[in-house]
Formats: C-alpha cells, sequence, structure tokens
C-alpha cells in the first residue's frame, strides 16, 4: 500500500543540528484524516555521531513518530509536481505502507528550498535520490 496525499504546504529547515524537509496536506492535516510526512538527518558536520539503531542517519516520519523509522527509504523521486518515496524496510507499526506519493501544490519558493535541500538531506545514506527537471 501507499500512502497519497497533496501537499499545500513543504518546507526545508536547518539549524547547527538538523535538516528537514517537511510536507503537509494543510493546517488542520490532524483533524481532516490528512498527512504529515518528514525526512530528516543530522547536519553535515554531525554525521560522524550515529547510534547504532540510527542505522545511516536518514530519518522518515509520516502523522507521528509512531509511525517513523531510520534507515528505511530506498529511493526518492522528486519533479516540480511530485514527492515519491519508496521504502527498502517497513517503518514502525506501519508494515503494510510501501511508499509515499506526494503531489505537490506549494510555490516556486518553496519547491526551490526542498530541491535545493533535499539532495543535502540524502547524501552519504542509503537512499538514492532522483530530481526529474
Amino acid at each position: 500500500m501507499r500512502i497519497t496525499f497533496r501537499a499545500v504546504r513543504g518546507v526545508f529547515q536547518e539549524d547547527e543540528e538538523l535538516l528537514s524537509a517537511g510536507f503537509d496536506s494543510g493546517a488542520d492535516w490532524e483533524e481532516k484524516g490528512g498527512h504529515f510526512l518528514s525526512l530528516q538527518r543530522s547536519a553535515e558536520g554531525l554525521r560522524g555521531d550515529l547510534e547504532d539503531w540510527e542505522a545511516d542517519g536518514l530519518y522518515v516520519e509520516l502523522d507521528d513518530q509512531v509511525y517513523s523509522g531510520y534507515g528505511v527509504v530506498r529511493e526518492c523521486r522528486l519533479s516540480r509536481g511530485m514527492l515519491s518515496v519508496d521504502l527498502e524496510t517497513p517503518i514502525e507499526d506501519a508494515e503494510e505502507i510501501e511508499g509515499f506519493d506526494v503531489e505537490l501544490a506549494i510555490d516556486d519558493k518553496s519547491f526551490d528550498a526542498l530541491k535545493a535541500g533535499l539532495p543535502r538531506i540524502i547524501e552519504g545514506s542509503l537512499a538514492q535520490l532522483v530530481v526529474v527537471e
């Protein structure tokens, strides 16, 4: 099964510890059966400090930490209209989910930030990133 939703917000954020890309179906995503998807990784200078349970450091979360995992992403494909994420192994407590298809209904500024930031999150992990121009 694949989780499919339309993201009206997409954001790339970074600080000295974390790089994060987040997508959600709106401000009230929790109340109306919407979704939130996040891809996170330690900032580039901190990646040598991973614990064994963090695998390659690439973290994915759907809606809540209950549905999350490290090192489970096989491939991400990004185009202007879609982000598709294929899982190598299931995320915790959601073994039936094989991946995510997120329609990107976001503004150009948000997309450009995600297009520049997502490679930084994926780089050095076991996952592959394909950017379709």
